[in-house]
């Protein structure tokens, strides 16, 4: 039971008084107990969208397969020139003349997009952003979406971080990560290099 549910003892008179040491532990102990549970379940919820993250990107390679594309636009003709491309070529020459069929691989981006965002009833302009930061996730930061699938940071941090990353040469991406990831998993997003003021000694706690 906790201690909001029990009755303080009545301050006793004169200035000899000292708190009882069991209840200061116990309230020092009911903080940790009720923040590490929030903690826990920030956890939980970066590896949620991690995984959500996963499913985005595997559905943009479904729907980039030529025969899948030509399909999602519809168009017979395509559909035949795929399935033909499929029958007499290997998967990357089938890739590579698909990728000139823009219409199918627009039509089939944006229908994706669309059921994605019905389904999830997200705006269809943030399931195309989040497509797009899926596949720069992937690609650019994986030390970054490493971290975020286990939790360790926030979709927040996750993606502020690639917009970091995507305005440095390729060559300054990793070293960047090396030095910027240990700070992102103790800091908040918008965090310095120093503990944030009004942060409590429990916050160097280890988060995972």
């Amino acid at each position: 039971m906790s201690i909001a549910d029990e009755g303080l003892p009545p301050t006793p008179d004169g200035d000899d008084y000292s708190p009882e040491p069991t209840l200061d532990d116990r309230v020092q102990a009911d903080l940790v107990r009720h923040t590490e549970r929030i903690a826990a379940d920030d956890r939980v919820i970066a590896r949620a969208q991690a995984r959500r993250i996963e499913h985005l990107l595997d559905l943009q390679d479904w729907s980039e397969q030529p025969r899948v594309a030509s399909r999602l636009h519809g168009n017979p003709a395509n559909i035949r020139l795929a399935d033909d491309n499929a029958a007499s070529l290997t998967e990357d020459p089938a890739r590579a003349a698909a990728y000139n069929r823009w219409d199918d691989r627009e039509v089939a981006r944006r229908t994706i997009v669309s059921e994605t965002a019905c389904l999830t009833r997200v705006a269809e302009r943030t399931i195309d952003r989040q497509l797009n930061e899926a596949r720069f996730l992937s690609s650019y930061a994986p030390a970054t979406f490493a971290a975020f699938s286990r939790g360790e940071i926030s979709y927040r941090h996750a993606t502020t971080l690639l917009g970091q990353l995507l305005t440095l040469p390729d060559g300054g991406q990793a070293a960047f990560e090396e030095r910027v990831l240990p700070e992102a998993k103790r800091l908040p997003v918008s965090g310095s290099s120093t503990r944030p003021a009004g942060c409590g000694r429990s916050c160097t706690r280890n988060r995972s």
